[in-house]
């Protein structure tokens, strides 16, 4: 009889930990059960038979239920402020999309001259806007709001027999995704993991500013984004689009311009990124400055004297993130105070010398890459910090930027349809090849790895 992949996890998940438990070996009780458990959510994660927010929260009760840790303790994720800023930037962002402000900003841009004069500058102007939507809103938000107007472009062309569509609409599906993933490294409220993984560094004790984030990671995303630019330049450096065509498509969707109700979420905005800037001069808490410009979409009013954001809308917040950020951060607690992450720590370092120290790093963003190509990249930073903390303090390194590192190699999986949520968007489409999406997903995780252990080096100075 065939198992289906949940009904396979909701099998193997107990009955593994529950091995892994009983198995002999050297390791403290409260160690071995946080082991069986991490195992057991992992295996969840994986093949997601309940909601992976529950997975995270069945995994802190029975921590709590074993004696591992005290449920005062165990639940402290829940109040670490970093929560409060993840709800208040999709307000903001929800606000955007409810009344379609990103959209127009979208086509604005889009409708430029100076995107529709080639190939590749029609690619770019694509893969720019998903590339800076996703700094400031959702990663697949941003990707299923460009993939229509792409589409439409890819459709009128292969109406008109164009030679090397079917290459062209690839490339553009895959910048489209990948832009996303890159451009959501830039700014902390850009990705998911990326708000994990300040929560992780302030409960060290290390405070980063929204723009101590930006000065290292923007420019990394830009590099990033360079070449994919150039790979896709390359590959794509024989095919003679119709432009005028394209330019017909772009401009045909161009239809509605900025109302008050839109000047008004824009505005909260640009308060919310200005405040966010400030913040490094002058101690404002980035949550409580997002908290607050949501705050103003439910006071200020759309053209028809409602509310811009109401009650309802609260509702629309991803709440299964919500809990899978304060139940994560959580774990990673338990994961710390259970001995687990210093046990793995010590024999870890018995693998690797001071002096392979190097080598170590560059394997904890090779490993980080290659994990969140088969797992959630939340799940992956979730799990996989405090490990790499504990390991690090064996070392007496600090443990800054390669966290830091880490969480930035957790947006770095391109190959597989299933490695993040734009990946699998556009492979829905039915134009792009599993092998294109593999070889181009390749090319730009070995970019990934080679950037960012070039820079991680070159930050810690070893």
């Amino acid at each position: 009889m065939k198992i289906d992949k949940k009904t396979a996890g909701l099998i193997f998940a107990p009955l593994i930990a529950t091995l892994l438990y009983i198995a002999p070996y050297d390791i403290p009780i409260p160690a071995k059960i946080t082991l069986s458990i991490i195992v057991f959510c992992v295996i969840l994660w994986l093949t997601e038979p309940i909601p992976v927010s529950i997975t995270a929260l069945i995994g802190v009760s029975i921590a709590v239920l074993t004696g591992v840790i005290d449920i005062k303790d165990a639940f402290s994720g829940f109040s670490n402020p970093v929560i409060i800023l993840f709800i208040g930037s999709f307000l903001i962002a929800y606000a955007m999309s409810k009344h379609g402000v990103d959209r127009k900003i979208a086509l604005r841009f889009l409708s430029n001259e100076i995107f529709l004069k080639n190939s590749i500058s029609i690619i770019i102007g694509f893969s720019l806007i998903s590339f800076l939507i996703s700094m400031w809103i959702s990663n697949t938000a941003t990707t299923a709001m460009l993939l229509p107007m792409a589409i439409g472009v890819i459709n009128l062309l292969k109406e008109k027999n164009v030679k090397g569509i079917k290459n062209f609409s690839a490339y553009i599906l895959l910048t489209i995704a990948f832009g996303a993933s890159i451009g959501g490294v830039a700014t902390i409220v850009g990705s998911p993991t990326n708000i994990v993984g300040v929560g992780f560094l302030r409960e060290e004790g290390y405070k980063i500013t929204f723009l101590d984030w930006i000065k290292i990671a923007f420019p990394i995303a830009v590099f990033m984004y360079l070449v994919m630019i150039l790979y896709t330049k390359f590959k794509i450096r024989n095919i003679e689009l119709d432009y005028q065509a394209v330019k017909n498509i772009i401009f045909s969707s161009k239809k509605e311009n900025f109302n008050k109700t839109d000047i008004k979420i824009i505005l909260a905005f640009g308060l919310a990124i200005f405040l966010w800037f400030l913040s490094a001069v002058i101690d404002i808490p980035e949550s409580l400055v997002a908290l607050l410009s949501a705050s103003l979409l439910f006071i200020l009013k759309d053209e028809e004297k409602n509310p811009i954001l109401t009650a309802e809308d609260i509702k629309s917040v991803d709440w299964d993130t919500v809990l899978l950020f304060a139940g994560g951060l959580s774990l990673g607690n338990i994961i710390s105070k259970s001995g687990l992450a210093k046990y793995i720590g010590e024999k870890i370092s018995i693998l690797f010398s001071k002096e392979d120290i190097l080598l170590l790093l560059i394997f904890f963003i090779i490993l980080t890459v290659l994990i969140t190509e088969i797992s959630s990249n939340t799940a992956t930073v979730i799990t996989f910090a405090p490990i790499v903390i504990a390991v690090l303090k064996e070392y007496n390194i600090d443990i800054f930027y390669p966290v830091l590192f880490v969480v930035f190699a957790s947006s770095f999986a391109f190959m597989l349809p299933v490695a993040t949520p734009p990946n699998a968007i556009v492979y829905g489409t039915k134009y792009i090849k599993l092998s294109q999406m593999i070889k181009f997903g390749l090319v730009l995780e070995i970019a990934g790895i080679v950037i960012l252990s070039l820079l991680l080096i070159l930050f810690i100075g070893v």
